[in-house]
């Protein structure tokens, strides 16, 4: 069952109009009046089968599910051949590190393990 509001009612209530506009005031646009943007991290998301882990390395919003919606995919780690397997695409990593995306303490090992990181 779908619940409606009365016919010539309008849903928009004077304290949901102050809400939107607290929050494009205070939370939605910094000082520069740009969008305020969520921390971005480079990390692994897994994939494989069961006991066969293959991992994609990406860029993604800190919210995000490990994983799921991610905004780049800039390299693989396939951790179970004898010498472990690394791609990463350098261009990318170098740009999204200059856009301030922090890489987490597994993927900056891989990075200096593997010399993408000049």
């Amino acid at each position: 069952m779908r619940l409606r509001s009365a016919p010539g009612k309008n849903n928009f209530t004077a304290k949901s109009a102050l809400k939107v506009t607290d929050c494009l005031q205070n939370g939605g646009v910094n000082e520069t009046g740009g969008l305020e943007l969520m921390p971005v991290k480079i990390r692994l998301a897994r994939g494989g089968r069961k006991k066969r882990p293959f991992y994609r390395i990406v860029v993604a919003s800190s919210e995000a599910p490990r994983d799921g919606r991610f905004i780049e995919r800039i390299g693989t780690y396939d951790p179970l051949p004898a010498e472990t397997q690394v791609q990463i695409d350098s261009e990318r990593l170098q740009y999204w590190l200059g856009q301030g995306a922090k890489p987490t303490e597994t993927v900056r090992n891989l990075i200096q393990k593997h010399g993408k990181l000049s």
